[in-house]
């Protein structure tokens, strides 16, 4: 989607790099990958998923009608929900089409047609009509719409923008403190993903330790696997989670001795403190660079005076709101009716979904570009993470051995990140299995038997808990005591994906509407500048005061 830059001053191409194969790897196993396997893979993929053809529907067409083949349910502001396994029709901004109705008390009429106005429906949920193991806890309603069904015509749930992803909350006494966003990109059930989050809390010798999971946003959260997980590691040292799941650095952070942008602002005291200064590129720069796809960065240098060749940064920050334009409006609201058969292709079709995926982390997140004789090279890359909580997130970084100052960019589309804080240390410390384990007891504000969701989220298996808008999960954790002096981190390790609800406004006809199509990286940056330009200050007003109510 976006260009780059690479290497001197000219940063246009910087997110391009070549395929490589891993080190190591045998002769005969590259052989078979691109002689029998490679060939297999896309006469598949030119079987199975051919490219998709542009989409365009004129408001005159969707007056006439479009079909809605998706199974979904469909949420109304009485607190109905309609059941609608094989689709629907939108025409005349009515949808129409057979439904099993739930009405606010769960009773059920025999499926029938039905004509529900757009301007009557809070948000319509695709969901898998056959969902395998314990995905759905009890039948395809009972559980669901937990808010629509408290705030049965609330305008909450018409301006809810709050997401996207489960938010973790631990408790400093009885007040619940912000923590982390868990799989914030894992946008439907090919996406999941693990995610290891630092948890800044610190329970006494044996104290139980205290997490919420809630679900303050129109989503649906499938949960596979909570746990807590935790690191002895030397006194001083800090222990971070690394960009691969799972895994984690430790280091004795100090700040970089510069920190400049592209345009070259010095900007070293925004990011050497984790405080409420943070940096983001200004408006002038996201004008010039956004609607070309070119990226930002920040370059800073690290001194190295034991010549190490590898050096250990850690980065502190969180995505802004424009990759909440980036989904809520280029990737979903902009398809109008066609989004729904979109997210269930998302949900259905794997190659697609592995295109999808393919695409977006090539162009998302953090690229970490290195200089080596005077050329930045790609080493690493951190993945986005959310507009909610700050996360911090370590990276090992090879450098030239004997050198005594390194020079690093971190380059990102412009105004997508706020960087709070960057730290390194130059030294390497060896790092031991992180100690893990599942919850003891749960409890929440469903009425669902706790003991099943303990079971539910002990695991890593096709065993699901699913949560809805207004959910709250109680969970405890007995955290063993501390037995060798030293420092201990705790991070929560939560797997899944969610799927976000259609917004009843986004099926209303209007002009033309477009399929989201990945194969127009230009058309989408240039949909996104305009987005973000037109919505920017609305949306950081209206974002974070507009979760979901818990009760």
């Amino acid at each position: 989607m976006w260009s780059s830059g690479h290497g001197g001053s000219d940063y246009r191409d910087i997110g391009r790099c070549e395929l490589s194969t891993p080190g190591g790897m045998r002769l005969q196993r590259q052989r078979f990958f691109v002689t029998v396997f490679l060939p297999l893979l896309l006469l598949l993929v030119s079987c199975a998923d051919p490219v998709e053809r542009r989409v365009r529907i004129t408001k005159a067409e969707l007056l006439r009608g479009t079909e809605v083949s998706a199974s979904a349910r469909i949420h109304t502001f009485d607190g109905s929900v309609y059941l609608a396994r094989k689709g629907f029709t939108i025409r005349n901004d009515t949808i129409s089409g057979s439904a099993q109705k739930y009405d606010l008390t769960r009773l059920s009429d025999s499926e029938r047609e039905w004509q529900i106005p757009i301007d009557s429906v809070a948000g319509v949920e695709y969901f898998a009509v056959e969902m395998p193991g314990l995905r759905e806890v009890g039948n395809a309603v009972s559980a669901t719409t937990f808010t629509v069904y408290s705030l049965a015509g609330s305008l909450v749930l018409l301006k809810a923008l709050f997401g996207s992803c489960p938010t973790f909350y631990t408790y400093d006494g009885e007040a619940p403190e912000l923590e982390a966003e868990g799989f914030s990109y894992s946008i439907g059930k090919y996406f999941e993903a693990g995610d290891l989050d630092r948890l800044h809390v610190d329970p006494s010798s044996g104290a139980p330790l205290r997490l919420d999971i809630r679900n303050e946003a129109l989503e649906t959260h499938y949960i596979n696997q909570v746990e807590v997980r935790y690191l002895d590691h030397p006194a001083g040292t800090e222990a971070y989670p690394g960009v691969e799941p799972g895994t984690v650095h430790i280091l004795k952070p100090r700040p970089p001795v510069s920190a400049v942008t592209m345009s070259g602002r010095n900007v070293l005291g925004a990011v050497i403190r984790r405080d409420a200064e943070s940096h983001e590129s200004d408006e002038e720069t996201t004008s010039g660079l956004l609607p070309k796809g070119t990226l930002d960065y920040i370059e800073c240098e690290f001194g190295n005076p034991g010549g190490s060749s590898v050096i250990t940064v850690a980065l502190r920050g969180r995505n802004t709101l424009q990759n909440t334009v980036l989904l809520y409006d280029v990737m979903m609201r902009n398809q109008g009716s066609l989004v729904l058969d979109w997210i269930s292709k998302v949900n259905e079709n794997p190659l697609y979904s592995w295109r999808l995926y393919r695409w977006y982390k090539e162009h998302s997140g953090v690229q970490v570009f290195v200089e080596h004789d005077g050329e930045f090279e790609l080493a690493e890359r951190i993945s986005d993470t959310g507009p909610i909580a700050w996360k911090e997130t370590a990276v090992q970084i090879p450098v030239d051995p004997g050198s005594k100052t390194v020079r690093i960019r971190f380059a990102f589309l412009p105004e997508s990140w706020a960087i709070d804080w960057i730290g390194y240390d130059d030294q390497r410390y060896d790092v031991s299995e992180l100690t893990g384990f599942a919850p003891a007891a749960a409890t929440n504000n469903r009425e669902t038997d706790n003991r099943s969701i303990v079971r539910l989220l002990g695991k890593d298996d096709d065993d699901y808990l699913p949560t809805y808008p207004g959910t709250i999960v109680h969970l405890t954790f007995e955290a063993p005591a501390a037995r060798n002096p030293g420092a201990r981190t705790f991070f929560v390790w939560s797997k899944g994906y969610y799927i976000e609800w259609v917004r009843g406004e986004w099926l209303k006809a209007r002009d033309d509407v477009i399929v989201f199509d990945i194969r127009d990286p230009q058309k989408i940056s240039r949909d996104l500048a305009d987005f973000w330009r037109q919505k920017r200050s609305a949306i950081k007003e209206q974002f974070y005061v507009q979760k979901i109510p818990l009760r």
